[in-house]
């Protein structure tokens, strides 16, 4: 729902444009099959645990981990 909202925000506001996004996730979620709805021209950083993150080659973006 969060990449369907941005998205519809970019088309309705085009002269407002999202500057990046941050996602803080464990990776386990349909990332991979959803993550084409955000448009091209958004940077995008996801933020997850060292434990958590299990290498996923075909995510767009910079996968950073975090010690926690």
């Amino acid at each position: 729902a969060v990449f369907e909202y941005i998205r519809e925000y970019q088309l309705k506001h085009r002269d407002d444009r999202i500057s990046c996004y941050i996602g803080i996730t464990d990776m386990e979620s349909d990332i991979e099959e959803n993550q084409n709805i955000i448009p091209a021209n958004v940077p995008i950083i996801y933020l997850t645990p060292v434990n958590y993150y299990r290498g996923y080659e075909n995510v767009n973006g910079k996968v950073i981990q975090v010690e926690l």
